[in-house]
């Protein structure tokens, strides 16, 4: 029997127009599938629809017996059926979800609105996927840079996945960052996020924490939890902060890269940048903070940066 066959033979059912012959074979199906979830199914819902044929049996006309030779017939269509209804509704619940795409460009800063109401702020150079519709998992992905204020769903953990960096929360603001050739980091500016890297547990973060992976380790510190989502309004107000990491923050908005040929493991400072600074700008202001060792920028393409 073609697969279209059944479907008609499901749907003269649910209408009321199936012969006494085509209701004993749904009757001798369910039978041999009662309390498989291969059936496609949950047992109280076979036993439900089985209840339903039933009752309408008992108001409808007797029903004459089936010749052996039409209940061998009806063994034989069995596996087919059972194929056929798990294969539609199992299709029904795992339809393929459509994943919407969003790309940030340099010195560009975007805010969009996923399914839920959660926001997502998205730094330059940043891409960013999610689905059209959530399911029970709120699950996202993201290459760069973003922060994110995720709407409250006790049912429905939000889920971010970095890389191999995966972060968990019920609802929350937190900033994650996944770019090539760094770190990975997450600082947590409210509640409380779970952090694994392939299935292992790196640590639970509270608001104005920060983990930094590497492949060689995870490291926890405090982060002013103000400058966490400074750059989501245009400006960038970092607290003591490592140098190195203020000029990553640098490479991914403007989209250029640091040569760095002194140590400058040891230097930190606080500092803040307006949305009308340039670069250059920028560069001036942490050549005159930084003061031992005394740094200087050099380039000689404004793409690429050395530091001495």
């Amino acid at each position: 029997m073609e697969r279209e066959e059944i479907y008609k033979l499901m749907a003269r059912y649910r209408a009321g127009k199936c012969s006494p012959e085509e209701v004993l074979l749904l009757m001798a199906w369910l039978d041999r599938m009662q309390g498989r979830q291969s059936a496609g199914l949950p047992a109280e819902m076979q036993a439900s629809i089985k209840q339903t044929i039933l009752r309408n049996i008992h108001q409808a006309p007797a029903v004459r017996p089936l010749s052996w030779k039409r209940w061998a017939v009806a063994a034989a269509l069995l596996p087919l059926i059972a194929l056929a209804w798990w294969w539609k509704t199992d299709a029904r619940r795992t339809a393929p979800v459509a994943w919407q795409t969003v790309r940030t460009g340099k010195e560009e800063v975007k805010k969009i609105v996923l399914p839920d109401g959660s926001q997502v702020w998205l730094n330059a150079s940043t891409t960013f996927e999610y689905p059209a519709a959530f399911t029970a998992n709120r699950t996202v992905r993201i290459k760069g840079h973003g922060y994110f204020d995720v709407a409250q769903n006790s049912q429905s953990p939000f889920l971010v996945e970095a890389a191999d960096i995966r972060v968990k929360v019920l609802g929350t603001a937190f900033a994650i960052t996944n770019v090539k050739g760094q770190p990975a980091r997450i600082a947590v500016a409210t509640g409380k996020v779970q952090v694994t890297e392939k299935e292992q547990v790196l640590g639970i973060l509270q608001a104005s924490q920060q983990l930094t992976v590497t492949p060689q380790m995870a490291r926890m510190s405090f982060i002013d939890s103000a400058s966490i989502r400074s750059w989501t309004n245009g400006e960038l107000a970092l607290h003591d902060t490592p140098l190195q990491q203020v000029l990553w923050e640098l490479e991914n908005y403007h989209g250029v890269t640091f040569e760095t040929k002194v140590n400058i493991d040891a230097c930190r400072l606080s500092v803040s940048f307006t949305p009308s600074m340039t670069l250059q700008n920028k560069l001036d202001i942490i050549s005159r903070i930084i003061i031992s060792p005394k740094i200087k920028f050099h380039t000689t393409d404004q793409q690429k940066y050395v530091v001495q």
